[in-house]
C-alpha cells in the first residue's frame, strides 16, 4: 500500500486547499473582498458572494488550472 502523504495537496495557514482560486481573481484584477471567509465556505462561493459571475469564477478557474470546463 502506498503512503498518500506524499500527494498531500498544499493548504494555506487555515487549512483551505483552495485558497488558491481567491488569490487568482485577485491577481487577475477582480473586486475580492479583504475579508476571512467563514468556515465552510468555499472560495468558489466566496467569490460568488463577492459579487462575480458563475461563468467568470468558471473561467477563472480553467484559465489557471488548464482544465476545460464541463
Amino acid at each position: 500500500m502506498s503512503d498518500d502523504s506524499s500527494r498531500a495537496r498544499p493548504t494555506t495557514e487555515r487549512g483551505e486547499t483552495d485558497e488558491w482560486l481567491i488569490e487568482a481573481a485577485r491577481r487577475r484584477g477582480l473586486e475580492v473582498p479583504q475579508r476571512e471567509r467563514t468556515a465552510g465556505t468555499t472560495a468558489w462561493r466566496f467569490l460568488l458572494d463577492a459579487g462575480i459571475s458563475e461563468d467568470d469564477v468558471m473561467r477563472l478557474a480553467c484559465s489557471v488550472s488548464g482544465a476545460e470546463p464541463a
